[in-house]
């Protein structure tokens, strides 16, 4: 897990070097094909200054793909066609999304609407440390008695044994490439990808948590989004 958050530190220092901003790139090339534009009519017969406006074109293009990739995986549209060139479908989803997916207003214990997003997220906090906070309870040993047995020891054998490089490797593999990465940042694609760097010593991880019978702090890590289950909710 610490080899992976290096990774991904250096992933982004090297996608900020080479790629750098596309947005600010994208401006930069449609500035450039507006001034050659300029230049080339002003001197419409001069074959340079044409070679130039046409050569400015093209960098746009290809920029462009690039931001609409981007807003493809971050809208989560799986759907759509490949090589659709709408990307103001993309971000309008998006923001329909993010729209969603936002908490605008909640309404306290006390029954008042509170709006300050620090008030908001500190309402549910709390929230959620009451009701998930330990609890004391009353345990009878006898309730396994009235539990239908329907596991045999030898399903119980069969769960138990440590998974294959092969079956590991499947399961990684039926991930979804373009779902939403997870805390480390990494979506499904990137274990194919880079299969051959890090499978042996993913399968290793895996197996050294099956072994062990635990999963290290931070390894099963997740985010929580909490999502109305129905429009415009305020309670929590």
């Amino acid at each position: 897990m610490k080899k992976i958050k290096i990774l991904k530190q250096e992933i982004q220092k090297w996608n900020w070097s080479v790629f750098g901003d596309i947005n600010k790139q994208l401006k930069d090339a449609e500035e450039k094909v507006l001034q050659a534009s300029i230049n080339s009519d002003k001197n419409p017969m001069d074959l340079q200054l044409l070679n130039n406006l046409v050569t400015a074109r093209g960098e746009p293009e290809v920029l462009s793909d690039k931001q609409r990739e981007i807003l493809q995986k971050n809208s989560r549209v799986n759907w759509i066609k490949e090589g659709a060139s709408n990307s103001r479908f993309f971000h309008v989803n998006l923001k329909i999304r993010q729209a969603q997916n936002a908490i605008v207003e909640l309404e306290n214990k006390e029954g008042n609407i509170i709006s300050n997003q620090n008030l908001i997220v500190e309402t549910l906090i709390a929230h959620f440390e009451d009701k998930f906070k330990f609890q004391e309870g009353n345990f009878s040993p006898g309730i396994f008695q009235d539990i239908p047995k329907v596991i045999t020891e030898e399903d119980n054998q069969i769960m138990d044994v440590i998974p294959s490089y092969e079956e590991i490797k499947r399961d990684v593999y039926e991930l979804d490439p373009d779902s939403a990465p997870g805390p480390d940042g990494f979506a499904g694609w990137f274990y194919r990808y880079a299969w051959d760097i890090i499978g042996i010593e993913l399968v290793d991880a895996i197996k050294y948590c099956w072994r062990g019978g635990f999963i290290p702090q931070g390894f099963n890590a997740n985010f929580i989004l909490l999502l109305p289950k129905v429009k415009n909710a305020k309670r929590t």
